[in-house]
C-alpha cells in the first residue's frame, strides 16, 4: 500500500512539474507567450499577465539580439547579439518598473547583478553570481543556436 500511495503522489508531482515546464516554455515564446498574457489581463490576472509579457518579450530581445548580431558579426555576432538582446530587456524592464512603482525593480539579469553585488549573505551573493553565468550561458546558447 506504501509503494502505491508514493508512486501515486510521483506521479501527481511529475504532473504537476510538467505543466509548470510547459507553462514557462510557453510564456518565454514570443508572441505566443504574449497573447497568453493578453489573455491573463482580459482574465483580471495582472500578475500572470505581467510574467507572460516580461518572459516573452526578454525572448523577442534575445532572438532580436541574435539576428542583429549575425548581420554585424557573424557566428560570434550572433551569440554576442543574443547576450546583448537579453540585457538590454531587462534593463527596459527594469527601468519601466521602476518608474511605474517609483522604486527600483530589478529584472532579469540586473535582478543577479543587484543580489551580486548588495547580498548580505553568501548564498544570495552566490545565488545572484549563477544567476549571471546561468542567464548569459542560456542566451549565448540561443544565439549560437540561431548561428
Amino acid at each position: 500500500m506504501d509503494s502505491a500511495n508514493a508512486t501515486g503522489n510521483a506521479a501527481v508531482d511529475l504532473g504537476s512539474n510538467a505543466v509548470e515546464v510547459g507553462n514557462e516554455l510557453i510564456d518565454a515564446t514570443p508572441v505566443v507567450g504574449h497573447i497568453k498574457g493578453g489573455i491573463h489581463y482580459a482574465c483580471g490576472d495582472k500578475r500572470g499577465g505581467d510574467a507572460s509579457m516580461k518572459k516573452a518579450s526578454r525572448a523577442t530581445g534575445v532572438i532580436g539580439g541574435a539576428v542583429v548580431g549575425t548581420l554585424v558579426g557573424g557566428p560570434a555576432g550572433t551569440v554576442a547579439g543574443a547576450i546583448a538582446g537579453g540585457a538590454a530587456m531587462d534593463g527596459i524592464t527594469t527601468g519601466v518598473e521602476s518608474a511605474i512603482h517609483g522604486e527600483f525593480r530589478p529584472n532579469g539579469q540586473i535582478s543577479d547583478w543587484d543580489k551580486a553585488i548588495n547580498s548580505k549573505s553568501s548564498e544570495g551573493t552566490t545565488e545572484g553570481v549563477i544567476g549571471i553565468i546561468t542567464t548569459t550561458v542560456m542566451d549565448g546558447k540561443v544565439g549560437y543556436k540561431r548561428a
